[in-house]
């Protein structure tokens, strides 16, 4: 009797991971490819390890993951809500206003909720923040004690 053939991949070879995605992110992430000269399979490889990567650095479980997830959504939801309500044309980002509710709405979440909740050490915490703002004074990068530069 002959020895039936061996079904499956050849040894050496890497394991297949099969992924159902909807048409436009396959369409983005084969544009991504092209632009990048890579094959699909090695595209989709580089955001899987640059996910896996991240998520080492960062568990979405970690405080810290869920401060950044909260600011990340006061940031939008608010520089749209007020381009909205204000009928600013044009993306959010473009309008000054708008920019400035964004970043303040994301800095109000990460001191609520990240650094603290006691009412004296978040307004510790923002007269920090203001000598690091304000208009006159403007510190350099290579000046400030924790490498954030004043806008």
């Amino acid at each position: 009797m002959a020895k039936s053939k061996k079904v499956g991949r050849p040894t050496g070879r890497n394991p297949v991971i099969a992924v159902r995605v909807e048409p436009p992110l396959q369409a983005e992430i084969a544009a991504d490819a092209k632009a990048s000269e890579r094959t699909m399979a090695a595209e989709i490889d580089g955001l899987l390890r640059q996910a896996l990567v991240q998520r080492k650095r960062l568990p979405p479980s970690s405080a810290a993951a869920q401060a950044i997830e909260a600011m990340t959504l006061a940031f939008v939801m608010t520089g749209n809500r007020y381009a909205r309500d204000n009928k600013v044309t044009g993306d959010w980002w473009t309008d000054l206003e708008s920019r400035r509710q964004a970043a303040l709405a994301a800095c109000s979440v990460l001191i609520a909720n990240f650094v603290s909740s006691d009412p004296e050490e978040r307004g510790r915490t923002v007269a920090f923040l203001k000598s690091f703002v304000a208009p006159s004074g403007r510190k350099t990068i290579s000046q400030h004690p924790i490498g954030i530069m004043a806008p």
